[in-house]
């Protein structure tokens, strides 16, 4: 890649994870938001006593709401991440989580993703996410003066109702415990892709 510059006495965020909020909100219509509230009757107990939706392609029965979350993707994906057209990203599989008041999600990431994300539906500032850095950038635990994003392991964002996150796959994260009397919904979705990739000069050359 070409040469970045830095100003004197400037920083430059290398390697950062980019988390990516969506550019407008997708208002769900009543038999959209009924197809979701319907799910509710067929989940399972995760880890942090949230429930998670068992039909995990849960956005083709959503068609408005997928093709919104695939633009927002192309945008992230294409458009700002800048990777070549010619890798289709696409969305795997797709469910819903319903956290209670007093339920979390627990830390994880997303395996056999390129780029995961959450649309949230109800009670988004209920709980905020958290992403979590599971490198040190120093071998030394320091003491932070004030928190910014050069000196945090942890981060956490209030969601927006009608909003997505997206982020990289590998990027741990959670929801905190929900302390609000409403149950937060969102869906949450993972992406592959498919075409050719890597390079045959560096004999990474395959297709998807």
């Amino acid at each position: 890649m070409s040469e970045i510059k830095v100003e004197q006495g400037g920083v430059c965020p290398l390697f950062s994870f980019p988390l990516y909020l969506s550019r407008v909100p997708h208002d769900l219509s009543e038999p959209e938001y009924k197809i979701i509230l319907d799910e509710k009757q067929n989940t399972e107990l995760n880890y942090g006593n949230n429930l998670v939706g068992n039909d995990k392609y849960l956005l083709d029965k959503l068609p408005k709401l997928k093709s919104y979350i695939e633009d927002e993707i192309y945008n992230y994906f294409h458009n700002i991440m800048e990777y070549d057209e010619t890798q289709k990203i696409y969305i795997t599989n797709s469910w819903s989580n319903y956290n209670k008041p007093g339920t979390k999600n627990h830390l994880h990431k997303h395996p056999n993703s390129i780029v995961s994300g959450v649309y949230y539906i109800v009670g988004g500032d209920a709980s905020p996410i958290e992403f979590h850095s599971d490198t040190n950038k120093y071998l030394l635990s320091l003491n932070v003066k004030k928190a910014n994003l050069y000196n945090s392991n942890r981060v956490w964002f209030n969601p927006t109702n009608n909003h997505l996150f997206l982020f990289p796959s590998s990027l741990m994260h959670e929801v905190a415990v929900n302390k609000s009397n409403t149950t937060r919904i969102s869906i949450s979705f993972n992406t592959f892709i498919k075409g050719p990739t890597g390079t045959v000069q560096g004999h990474s050359r395959i297709k998807l």
